[in-house]
This record gives C-alpha cells, sequence and structure tokens, in this order.
C-alpha cells in the first residue's frame, strides 16, 4: 500500500512540461479571466465648485460626446453635469470649464472683447482647456494671460495623425495657485521593449487608447480639479508657507502597456494599458537674506495596476503556471535640470523602511529673516515649513535613493511584495501562488517630500524621472522558475515658477 502510494505521487508530480492539456483537478487557484471594458466608464465626475453650486462645461465654438480616440474632449464631456456653447458674453463660475481649440486661439486673441472676458475667466478660477496644438501654441496662452507657463522652452512633442492633446489650466482655486497638466489620447513616452529583447529602444507612440483607458486618465484628471475647487485645510501657524501662499500643481501622466502576446496565454487578445499620474505640489519662497529662492514640492504618486494585472493561469507553452503583470516597483526621482552649482537638498522624506501598511510623509524647516512670498507678501519674522500626509499601503518597502551632492537629487524606490510560488500536489504543475502586494494587484497611491533652494537668478529648470516596474512570474514544481519585467519610464523638464 505505501509503494502504491509513493508510485502515484511520483507520477503526478513528474508531468512533462510540453503536454498540450494539464491532467484535471476539482480546484485550483486559477483566476477566471475576464476582458476590459472598451467603452468609456465614468467613475469620477465633477459636482461642485467648491461652494456647493453646480458647474458647466462650455466650450467655444463645438464640441461632441461621440467617441472619438484621436481627443478626449468627447470623455471630458461625459464628465460635467452640463454642457453648453458660451454665447459670448455671459461670465463663467468657478469650477466652470472653458473649452477652446488651439486653432481658435487667434480668433479670440484678435477680438479686444473676447479677449478680456477670457482673462477674467481665467482669473475667476474658471478650467480652461485647449484642446490640441503643441507647446509652443500653449505658450502663446500663457503670454496672453501672463501666467505661469511649466512647458516653457520646451520642444514641440511629436503626435500621432490626428491626434490633439487636452491642455488643461487654470487660474487661482481655493486650493491651488493653479493647476498645470497636458493629457494625451495616446502613450506619450511608454517603454515597448519585445519580448525577445527587453534592452530594445522604445517605441515613439503605439497608438491611440481604448474610449475606456482615455476615460480613466480623465478621471484622475476630475479627481485633481475637484479636490483643488475644495477649500484648503490650514493651521492657525501664521509663519507657516502653506498657509501664506497656495501651491502651483503640475500634474504628468503617463501610461504602461502590456501587449497580449507578452502574456503567453492562449486565450489574450487584447493589449491592456495602465494610467499612472504624478503630482508636483510647488510652494516656494524668497529669502532676502541669502538671495536664494526656497521650494517646497509634495509629489503624489498615483498608479493603477488593476488594468494588466490578470491574475494566475497557465501559460500557452510550455506549460507553466503564470501570475502577471502586477506592480513591482516604483521609482520617483527629481533634481534640477541645469547647472546644479548652488542648489542645495535640505530635507528630504519619506525615509527608508522595511515592508510596511502604512507610513507618513512631511517635512519640517525654518527659514528665519526677511521672507518674500510669490503671492507678494513680505515676511519679516521668516517662514516655517510643516506638512505631512499619510498613505496606506500593503506590502511596500520604501528605500530612499536621495543623494545631496555633487548633484543633489531626491529620489526614492516603493518595492511592492512580489508573487511567490509554493508546493501543491493536487494543483496544476504541482503548483499553488500567492500573488504578492495587494497594492500591486490594485493600484499604488504614494508621496515624497523635499525642500531645496537655489542662488537668485538660477534657471528654473527642473527634472522629474518616473518608472513604474511591471513582473510577471512563472512557476512549475512549486517554485518560481523565472520572471518577465517591463518598464514604462517618464523623464520630463520643465519650469518652476520663480519668485524673484
Amino acid at each position: 500500500m505505501i509503494l502504491s502510494f509513493i508510485s502515484f505521487c511520483l507520477i503526478a508530480s513528474c508531468k512533462d512540461k510540453d503536454d498540450e492539456t494539464p491532467p484535471p483537478v476539482e480546484e485550483d487557484d486559477i483566476t477566471e479571466y475576464v476582458e476590459l471594458p472598451t467603452e468609456d466608464h465614468v467613475f469620477r465626475s465633477i459636482v461642485s465648485n467648491g461652494n456647493g453650486g453646480s458647474v458647466t462645461l462650455y466650450y467655444y465654438s463645438a464640441a461632441s460626446a461621440s467617441t472619438d480616440h484621436s481627443t478626449l474632449v468627447d470623455n471630458m464631456l461625459r464628465r460635467y453635469p452640463n454642457v453648453a456653447k458660451w454665447n459670448g458674453t455671459s461670465a463663467l463660475r468657478q469650477g466652470d470649464m472653458f473649452m477652446f481649440g488651439a486653432d481658435e486661439f487667434a480668433s479670440i486673441a484678435e477680438n479686444a472683447e473676447t479677449l478680456d472676458a477670457f482673462k477674467q475667466m481665467y482669473g475667476s478660477g474658471v478650467i480652461m482647456a485647449m484642446e490640441g496644438g503643441v507647446e509652443s501654441d500653449f505658450a502663446k496662452v500663457c503670454s496672453a494671460l501672463g501666467c505661469y507657463n511649466p512647458y516653457e522652452g520646451t520642444p514641440d512633442a511629436g503626435y500621432l495623425p490626428g491626434e490633439k492633446p487636452l491642455w488643461v489650466f487654470s487660474g487661482p482655486l481655493p486650493s491651488a495657485e493653479g493647476i498645470y497638466m497636458k493629457m494625451c489620447p495616446s502613450d506619450e513616452s511608454i517603454y515597448m521593449p519585445s519580448p525577445e529583447n527587453d534592452n530594445e529602444e522604445p517605441d515613439e507612440k503605439t497608438g491611440f487608447f481604448t474610449d475606456y483607458v482615455q476615460g480613466q486618465f480623465c478621471d484622475l484628471v476630475v479627481d485633481a480639479i475637484q479636490n483643488s475647487l475644495e477649500p484648503p485645510v490650514r493651521t492657525n501657524d501664521p509663519q507657516e508657507l502653506t498657509n501664506l501662499v497656495s501651491a502651483y500643481k503640475v500634474y504628468f501622466q503617463q501610461s504602461q502597456t502590456i501587449q497580449a502576446g507578452w502574456y503567453n496565454k492562449s486565450d489574450m487578445k487584447e493589449n491592456r494599458t495602465n494610467a499612472y499620474q504624478v503630482e508636483y505640489d510647488i510652494y516656494s519662497c524668497f529669502s532676502e537674506d541669502e538671495k536664494r529662492t526656497y521650494y517646497y514640492i509634495h509629489a503624489e504618486i498615483m498608479c493603477n495596476f488593476a488594468n494588466t494585472y490578470i491574475g494566475v493561469y497557465l501559460a500557452a507553452s510550455p506549460m507553466y503556471k503564470d501570475c502577471a503583470y502586477y506592480g513591482r516597483a516604483v521609482y520617483l526621482s527629481s533634481r534640477h535640470g541645469g547647472d546644479h552649482d548652488g542648489v542645495i537638498l535640505h530635507r528630504t522624506n519619506p525615509q527608508t523602511t522595511q515592508q510596511i501598511t502604512e507610513y507618513t510623509s512631511g517635512v519640517s524647516f525654518n527659514l528665519g529673516g526677511e521672507v518674500g512670498t510669490s503671492s507678494g507678501a513680505s515676511i519679516s519674522g521668516g517662514v516655517t515649513i510643516s506638512k505631512s500626509e499619510s498613505y496606506s499601503v500593503s506590502d511596500v518597502t520604501i528605500s530612499e535613493l536621495s543623494n545631496p551632492f555633487p548633484q543633489p537629487n531626491a529620489a526614492w524606490k516603493f518595492d511592492l511584495k512580489p508573487a511567490t510560488a509554493y508546493f501543491h500536489l493536487f494543483y496544476y504543475v504541482d503548483t499553488g501562488i500567492n500573488e504578492g502586494s495587494l497594492t500591486g494587484r490594485t493600484s499604488f497611491h504614494g508621496g515624497a517630500d523635499f525642500i531645496f533652494s537655489m542662488p537668485q537668478g538660477h534657471s528654473p529648470s527642473w527634472y522629474i524621472g518616473f518608472t513604474v516596474e511591471l513582473e510577471l512570474i512563472y512557476c512549475d514544481s512549486g517554485k518560481v522558475q523565472g520572471t518577465g519585467t517591463k518598464y514604462a519610464s517618464l523623464d520630463k523638464w520643465f519650469n518652476l515658477p520663480e519668485v524673484k
């Protein structure tokens, strides 16, 4: 009897990986495969102007909510409760959106009354949205308004034929000095190596997103707009910089697409794309005594991994049990974009941690003497910076990689617990899989803070580096036999707001 049982165990555990059909089992940890929707699902809408009033999206000449993959206008229209054509005279209110085409701005600028109304919108908390155009077109709008332009001096980007980015920006809002973001209906800088060569150069563009993914990017923007419309939470400290001035909020969006063939799954027919966003809240002041500009930047990271993660499944060939594609790591770095002489990194947070489920990021700093702010105020007693945010995560390890010299760089790596394998005699290929961090399978929301300063007159050019790592594991006999890793990277230079 004992010998018979041993023989059964040996036969059950020595299956040929090249068998086309695995032996049946009564139960397993295989995930049911569900295709992603292709239609836009509206999960976020602008619900209030911050004062309890309703909001309306006004367009200058024409706009349509009919699905059009070359633009994001249709998706944004679905996220406002009211849509109407602007009559050319009515005053818009805080929280309303005014949408115009890049090719229409010339007619706005050449008409004195229309341009004056345009400027009043910007100064009244109206969300402005320009469809189409390139960086130089946006610069013309900022020049006419006399406003901060984070993209000033950056070269015009390339786009797919017919593609129309959406430039969303504003003047002062209750919780922001202004918001700035460029949205694209296709991947702007996506890393797409072939399965055979992970070192291959990234493609320029691979195509338009589905309407579903375009809607997810719009949901991120809608959240950003709604948060900026809400009244700020302030302390009673009259010297606190974040009480004295509001932040300029600059947003960077990034996508990551996993091609269907990379899953090695026989019934996989669709490419899958994740939507990511990094927000920089930028506070600044100027030390009259030191003749230096100080910047406090709070970064918010949003990564949605749910689209590319399909769970546990049997590989097409050879016969392995796979788990893919989950978030494995997130990297963030920030430094001066040019000459770093005289640039000082004063504070960074969070610090390195072990595996955690919650962490707090924040800074504490005092700057004495006479201080000028971006609002024009002069503070004779100096300012303090004391602000923190807490984040709930699942099985995340933080490594601080910041370096104060020779080139000051604020940097972090967020490691997400990977999937692992274990032996199970009655599962396919004798393997069960622990799926790893819930954060890596769903979404990651994290933050980081840093303070730096640079001499008066120094270039305001700044660099952000943001990389996301996705991972696949393939397993048999209760062990991970190998991994497949894909990266998406965003490298951007932009301009910080200047105080003096």
